[in-house]
């Protein structure tokens, strides 16, 4: 699935700054690295991607489809926060699998999908 930001910007209630006209794409199948020092925006556009943050102008869209309105149920967009173990009593691939689980698919798939993900960011050791 394609992600698309076209002239994003976003500030928080209070604050100086936030994003400015942040465009990036990624394609399907692509995978995006999106660095910078803290505070520069990194998971503030992780939030708006996912529907957490709101009142943004500019366009995103998720596989071509537009998120302006679109509830964060409806995204099917997951967020891991920036520490590795959301959940620190569950596991490596547990903590990846958690969305998958909570969509209902079942144990065998969710955990092959969760070991496809992360080999493909390079964390299967850590499995």
């Amino acid at each position: 699935m394609s992600l698309d930001f076209e002239h994003v910007s976003f500030q928080y209630p209070g604050a100086r700054h936030g994003v400015d006209a942040v465009t990036l794409s990624a394609a399907q199948g692509e995978l995006l690295a999106v660095m910078g020092r803290s505070g520069s925006g990194k998971s503030t556009l992780l939030r708006l991607a996912a529907g957490l943050l709101d009142g943004y102008r500019g366009r995103i869209a998720i596989g071509g489809r537009d998120m302006a309105g679109v509830p964060v149920w409806q995204r099917e967009v997951g967020m891991v926060f920036q520490h590795y173990a959301l959940f620190p009593n569950l596991s490596v691939v547990d903590n990846v699998a958690y969305g998958l689980k909570m969509r209902g698919m079942a144990a065998a798939p969710r955990r092959r999908r969760a070991l496809e993900m992360l080999e493909r960011v390079g964390l299967a050791a850590q499995a």
